[in-house]
């Protein structure tokens, strides 16, 4: 199965191309259309936007999270997004209280 294909334009043109080694004929194509809701107003995100296919999603930075109507971001909750396949955590002073 081919990856997924986006065009940001209003035109795609897709070619189909055959190797022989599969003898049944024709072929199936889904294909839809998708708005970019954060591009307007940005989603009504107060904070970030992010564009899923159909649908976005508010985040807000980091010290902040999501306020339950899920467009506004409220102070607390220290949220820190890590990425890393591998690293170490490490605590200052563990397992001694942390400094003044």
């Amino acid at each position: 199965v081919p990856p997924l294909t986006t065009s940001k334009s209003n035109s795609l043109r897709i070619e189909f191309s055959s190797d022989s080694s599969v003898q049944k004929s024709g072929f199936a194509a889904l294909f839809f259309t998708d708005m970019d809701e954060c591009a307007i107003n940005n989603g009504g995100c107060q904070h970030e936007c992010r564009n899923t296919v159909g649908s976005y999603t508010c985040w807000c930075h980091n010290g902040f999270t999501l306020h339950e109507n899920g467009h506004d971001c409220k102070e607390g909750g220290c949220k820190h997004d890590v990425r890393a396949p591998v690293g170490q955590v490490s605590s200052p002073n563990y397992p001694e209280t942390y400094p003044s």
